[in-house]
Formats: C-alpha cells, sequence, structure tokens
C-alpha cells in the first residue's frame, strides 16, 4: 500500500509521523480488497508526530495525514492482565509495537494493530472537501458515503422537523447512535428527549475496547428523564453481534419507563466529534409496558383458553414482578424490552412445565398466603405434598378471604383463631378433591352442562365431587370471554385463576371460599365460650343418642 501511494512515500521520507501498520490478518478479515481506489486508506494509519504506546495512553485521539487530519481516536481498555490500547476499534498489539526509526532527522514509530482502520471519507467526498465529516455531515450526505445498503433518511428526517442538528454537530467527544430506516416504524414517537437519548455525550465507544454491561448516561438525562445506555453480546453468540440496550430508569408522560435493546448493524464509524454506530432502531420508544398487563391482570395466549397471570409482591421498598403460566410461577428479571413487533419480558423459568407439588405452588404464591396460613394450623398442608396422589384443590386467594371478612366478620375471624385449627382444616377440606384424575374447569363445564341449557334455559346440573370433607356439590359456567364461574349453595364464585397445573394436582384459584355463617357456631357453657360447626355439633348429638 505504501509503495503504491506516492503520497505516503513522501511522509514517510520527510515527516515525524506514528504509523498504524495491520497485520497480515487484519487484511484477511478486511470486507473487500485493496486496490488503487484506495489510496487515502494508507495516509488514514499514519498518525502526526510519533507517539508511543506511553504516550498515546494519555491521549484521547491523535491527527492523522490524511486530507483535512481526520482524527484518530485512542482509548484505553482496563484489563486485569494489564491496560488495553485501542486506535479506533483495532487493538494496538504493544509487543510487537514500539518500533522506532529516524528518517532525515525526523522521529518514527510503528504499531502493529490487529483491524484495519477505515476513515468516513472517499475519493469522491474527498474531492467535494468532505475530508473529515461530523455527524451531522453524515446524517446530512450519507448518500455520499460508503454505507451500503443502509439508510437514514427517517431520523434525519426526524432531526430536521425537531431542529435537533445542534445534537450532532456539537463538537467534542460523543458516541452517536442512528437507527436505519428499516427500524422506524413510528417517527412521531421519536421526539426531541428521544433524539438526546440517541448521544453519550464526552464519550467515544467503538466497540472492542468499550467494557460489555456498563451503563453510560445519555444527553436525555434530566430532573424528570433518566436513560442511560449499555453495550452487551449474548454469550455464545458466534455471529459475535454487539447490541446495545437503552434503559429509561425514570419517565414522564411521553417517555414509558423500561428497556428497548437494538442491534448494532453498523459499529464504529469515526467522525470528527466521536462515532457513529448504525442500529437497527430507534432508542426509548417502549410501545407496550408490563403495567398494560397488570391493568388487565392476565393476558391470552396464542394456545387457546390459557391465560398469562401477573402479580406484584411486595416486600418494603422492593417489588419483585411474576407471571404464571400452566401452573409455572416464573420472576421478570427484565421487563419491557421492545422489539420491532412487540415486547419482550425476560424470566427465569420455563412457562407450562409444573414443577412443584400443591403444597410447593401454595407456598410460594404471593397470592395464596391467606390458604397456606390456615392450612398450617394443623396437618392439612403436609397432604399436599404427596405425589403419589391427584388433588384438585379450590384455593380462596387472599383477596377472597379480605371480602369474606367483611361480608361474614365474626365467622372469618373464628376461622382464623389458631386455637380452631380443627375447624379451619373442616373448611379446606371442604375445598380439596382427592381423585384419579383431576377435574379441570373444561372437564367440570363439560360434567355440568345440560345440552338444552342455552335454548330453553334449563338450570345448570350440578356434579357431586368427593371432597376430604363429604360431598361438594357444584356447577360451573363458561363465560363468553372464557372465564368461569362456580355455582354453590345459591352462590356466583368467580375463578380468578383457572387450571394451575401441579405435579400432583391442579388448583383453581377462586374468588370466594365455600364457607357459611353456620359453618361455626358458639354454645356457652358456663361463661365458656366453645365454637362448634353445625356437622360437628350434630355427630356429637347423634353420639349422645347412642349412648
Amino acid at each position: 500500500m505504501v509503495k503504491n501511494n506516492p503520497e505516503a512515500k513522501f511522509t514517510l521520507e520527510y515527516k515525524s509521523v506514528t504509523v498504524f501498520a495491520p497485520i497480515n490478518a487484519a487484511f484477511q478479515k478486511y470486507p473487500k480488497p485493496i486496490d488503487e481506489s484506495q489510496f487515502y486508506l494508507t495516509l488514514y494509519h499514519m498518525g502526526s508526530l510519533a507517539k508511543t504506546t506511553d504516550q498515546l495512553a494519555t491521549m484521547t485521539h491523535i491527527n492523522t495525514e490524511l486530507e483535512g487530519h481526520p482524527p484518530l481516536w485512542i482509548t484505553t481498555k482496563s484489563d486485569p492482565n494489564g491496560n488495553e490500547l485501542y486506535v479506533n476499534n483495532a487493538k494496538i498489539l504493544q509487543d510487537l509495537s514500539n518500533i522506532k526509526a529516524k528518517n532525515n532527522g525526523k522521529e518514527q514509530v510503528v504499531h502493529k494493530i490487529d483491524e484495519v482502520l477505515v476513515p468516513t471519507t472517499s475519493p469522491r467526498t474527498l474531492a467535494s472537501g468532505l475530508a473529515k465529516p461530523n455527524a451531522l455531515d453524515f446524517l446530512s450526505q450519507f448518500e455520499t458515503l460508503d454505507i451500503n445498503p443502509y439508510r437514514v433518511r427517517n431520523f434525519r428526517q426526524r432531526v430536521q422537523q425537531l431542529q435537533k442538528q445542534d445534537v450532532f454537530r456539537n463538537m467534542g467527544t460523543h458516541t452517536f447512535f442512528i437507527p436505519i430506516d428499516e427500524g422506524i416504524l413510528h417517527s412521531d414517537l421519536i421526539d426531541n428527549k428521544t433524539i438526546d437519548g440517541h448521544l453519550i455525550p464526552k464519550k467515544v465507544l467503538f466497540t472492542a475496547p468499550t467494557h460489555r454491561d456498563i451503563a453510560f448516561e445519555t444527553t436525555a438525562n434530566g430532573d424528570n428523564l433518566k436513560v442511560y445506555i449499555t453495550f452487551f453480546q449474548e454469550p455464545n453468540d458466534k455471529t459475535e453481534a454487539v447490541y446495545i440496550k437503552s434503559e429509561t430508569r425514570v419517565g414522564d408522560a411521553r417517555h414509558s419507563p423500561g428497556v428497548v435493546i437494538s442491534e448494532i448493524v453498523k459499529p464504529n464509524i469515526p467522525v470528527e466529534n466521536g462515532v457513529i454506530h448504525l442500529i437497527q432502531k430507534p432508542l426509548m420508544v417502549v410501545d407496550t409496558t408490563v403495567n398494560q398487563f397488570l391493568q388487565v391482570y392476565q393476558a391470552p395466549t396464542m394456545n387457546a383458553g390459557k391465560n398469562l397471570y401477573f402479580n406484584v409482591a411486595t416486600s418494603g421498598d422492593d417489588s419483585v414482578l411474576t407471571v404464571e403460566g400452566g401452573g409455572v410461577n416464573a420472576t421478570v428479571i427484565q421487563a419491557n424490552i421492545a422489539a420491532t413487533n412487540g415486547i419482550i419480558h425476560i424470566i427465569d423459568r420455563v412457562l407450562g412445565v409444573p414443577y412443584t407439588t400443591v403444597y410447593d405452588k401454595l407456598q410460594q404464591d404471593p397470592m395464596l398466603n391467606e390458604t397456606f396460613h390456615l392450612g398450617s394450623f394443623g396437618d392439612f398442608n403436609a397432604q399436599l405434598n404427596n405425589t403419589k396422589k391427584k388433588f384438585t384443590f379450590f384455593v380462596p386467594r387472599d383477596k377472597a378471604w379480605a371480602d369474606a371478612r367483611l361480608i361474614q366478620p365474626s365467622t372469618v375471624k373464628k376461622l382464623f383463631m389458631r386455637e380452631l385449627g380443627y375447624y379451619a382444616q373442616q373448611i379446606l377440606q371442604r375445598h380439596l378433591v382427592e381423585s384419579e384424575v383431576p377435574y379441570t374447569m373444561e372437564r367440570l363445564v363439560k360434567l355440568t352442562t345440560n345440552k338444552t341449557n342455552s335454548a330453553t334455559r334449563v338450570p345448570r346440573k350440578e356434579v357431586e365431587l368427593q371432597s376430604l370433607r363429604s360431598t361438594l356439590r357444584i356447577s360451573v359456567e363458561e363465560r363468553q370471554n372464557h372465564t368461569y364461574v362456580i355455582h354453590w349453595k345459591g352462590n356466583r364464585i368467580p375463578v380468578f385463576r383457572p387450571n394451575v397445573e401441579c405435579t400432583n394436582g391442579i388448583i383453581h384459584v377462586i374468588d370466594a371460599p365455600f364457607l357459611q355463617e353456620d359453618d361455626i357456631r358458639v354454645i356457652r357453657d358456663s361463661g365458656v365460650g366453645i365454637f362448634l360447626s353445625s356437622n360437628l355439633l350434630m355427630v356429637l348429638l347423634v353420639k349422645w343418642l347412642f349412648l
């Protein structure tokens, strides 16, 4: 390259320079062959003045011998085995560098690097005077630059409409992210603050020397808005694709808190005021957030009749979002990741593959604490761990017990007295059915539906389920929105969450307990209160008659 470039030979003959020399392997991975039309590449690898690696480590950039003297950006990357030094995105191979010489009294030094340095220019742009474009020049005149097959017209148009040119014109050391046309589906969602969220100020971050998983502030940050950008790579990804994660930690009326992940489709484009990365889609644009799911508490899935159920468990100042599907309760570890055709929430378990017993499910689900607590008064809960049995458990959720305290305050108060745990077990036994095959809601609907119901309004028939406490007589209605209602003793009890699968049965989470006022009665003898259920009272009376 040097031999074929008279200007490069003249520079080496008469000037003090730093030469960044790509090793042969660097040219082998360069995407296209080097020819005479790329003569300008050679001068871009020559920095004005001779600098050793120690000297370069104290600098942010060094100007080149290419026309206009566009800069090369210097980055020091901390590493446990010693600091690494980069020029643009190329690593300086320090053990093979600092080769010093003098020519005609001019000091010169050579550093070997592992990538070919590519300027953001071409013979055409050089001829037009665009020797060292800044980020605004790049955005305004990208048609003249070699960035095929990508186009950035949509983002450029939005920058012009909102008069945000100064964001890209400002001199300094910045990192710019520009979304390509294909990824912008709703340009009206890109406003002033969104554009600010595409710039990391006062840092030039090329992909190779930038540490992963470190959050950098954007220019969108203010008193009421906090937006950060992180570089990351998927582990074991052989494509070596680099992504950025835009995280809006504090949102406002137009910018929802959440995460947007975008792939860098063309990285490391050097400009006079920093570096540009072309990205697959805009940052900060979150179309749907998990809050929308929480407002309806549940969401249908592609599996007909199967829903996902969301819950927020709060402990002090900490909140944990959980989602349940097919009997599996998973924690959302990363919410609101926007994609081009929807949104992603990363969870810590596979949904739909049960791995807990009825006991474990009751113990772990933050919505079922009250029933689990009630079952702990005796040995009721212990049987729920038996994997040799199949249970159908109608479980009142915590809100069901809270509502019952308002409707039947005296009965519920007695029920939750630990010293009266016998009666708690009796009531829970009414809710628990043991059978060879658990009863799904669909099966119960089929068993209790008269064929002529819809036409003649014949009352729904009841099914007798053998619960651990006598017979449970119920009928089940499926409503038009595919939710269920249980009819029991004249009560209509909505099923909040049906068919929660466990390894030893099924749980149906219901909105009211199978409980009546006369389930627990009070008999007073010599001023001492004794609480008896009506059924137990009948048993004792029969026994007394036969004595």
